[in-house]
Parts: C-alpha cells; sequence; structure tokens
C-alpha cells in the first residue's frame, strides 16, 4: 500500500463503525473500474480517486448515528482533513464522490460539486455511479460477493457474481442503486 492509500486508510480507521465493509466496496468498486474502462474511458489516477471515496465513503455515521445529513458530513470529515499526500482537487473529487455514493444525484444545487470545474464534475459522475454498485453489492455489509464479472453489451451491463450466501440484499440494492450508472453510461445494470 502506498502513501497516498495508507493516509486514506488512516483516515478510514479514525472515523469507520465497519472497517470491512469499506475495504469489500473499495475492492468491488476497484474490480467495475477495471472491467468497464472501456465504457467509462478514465485513467489510473481516476481508479485511485475512486478507490480513496470507496474507503471513506461512509465515515459521516461516526457523527451522524442516525444517518440524518450524513452524505452532507462525507464532504466535510474529506474536505476538513489536513491530507499530506493529496493536492485539493483531489480531495474535492474524492468527497463528492462519496458523498454521492448515495440517494442524491450530483447536482449544481449543492455547493460543493457547483464549485468543481465541469471536467471534475463529469469526473464525480462517472466515478460515482460506480461506487454506488460497489456498495449496492455489499449492501448487506456481509462481505458475501468473493468474486465479480462485467460483461458488456450495447444496452446493458452484466454483473456476474460468485458468492458466499445469499444476495438478496445486494439484488435489491442493484435495482436502487444503479439509476445513476443508466444515466451517466446510458446502460442498464442487470445481474445474471
Amino acid at each position: 500500500m502506498g502513501p497516498r492509500l495508507r493516509e486514506v486508510y488512516d483516515v478510514m480507521s479514525r472515523f469507520e463503525r465497519e472497517p470491512e465493509h469499506v475495504r469489500q466496496v473499495a475492492r468491488l468498486a476497484t474490480l467495475l473500474f477495471d472491467q468497464l474502462e472501456p465504457l467509462h474511458r478514465l485513467g489510473p489516477n481516476d481508479r485511485d480517486l475512486l478507490e480513496a471515496a470507496a474507503q471513506i465513503h461512509d465515515p459521516g455515521w461516526s457523527k451522524s448515528p442516525l444517518g440524518k445529513g450524513r452524505h452532507k458530513l462525507f464532504c466535510k470529515l474529506i474536505t476538513g482533513h489536513p491530507w499530506k499526500s493529496r493536492n485539493k482537487r483531489e480531495i474535492e473529487v474524492i468527497a463528492n464522490t462519496a458523498r454521492y455514493h448515495r440517494k442524491a444525484h450530483p447536482g449544481n444545487n449543492h455547493k460543493p460539486f457547483a464549485k468543481l470545474k465541469p471536467a471534475d464534475q463529469s469526473r464525480v459522475f462517472r466515478l460515482a455511479a460506480l461506487l454506488r454498485l460497489a456498495d449496492a453489492l455489499d449492501r448487506g455489509h456481509r462481505g458475501s460477493v468473493l468474486d465479480l464479472r462485467c460483461k458488456l453489451d450495447g444496452k446493458h451491463v452484466t454483473l456476474e457474481a460468485r458468492a458466499d450466501g445469499n444476495l438478496a440484499a445486494e439484488r435489491d440494492g442493484l435495482s436502487r442503486k444503479s439509476l445513476l450508472f443508466h444515466e451517466v453510461y446510458g446502460r442498464e445494470v442487470r445481474r445474471a
């Protein structure tokens, strides 16, 4: 683990109640990133930003145990941390990607997103769509997905998961969290 990811991991360790879940989401997010490269056409630095966002996508729970407004706390916690290994632009992309891993879609009515340059707004849309799928694939917080394969065709992305246990929660999560992916990439997500 390099110093940039180690710093993210240290921040995650301070705030995260379920480190196994965020590590699983980060693993799944990078698997999705690698296998869907022909679709998203992002580079290695973007993969690093996605992995970082996945590692710290849930720190709001420590400050808002009932979950109310925790997605807004993501941005504040991430951007307010005194990062040593990342520049301000990278931190803003990571914070916004983490913020949009759940309900709200990125929009210019949200100040942290609105202040990003258009290229970074596009990057957040694409990375957040991947992060949502990864988070849905561990909806039960059990680490049930052992391996994942993605198949692309003209209108769909089919996810084939090898699992240890029942994936009912993950199926439900995918059906609810794949809308942003469909909007961004124009492909419906299906599970094999």
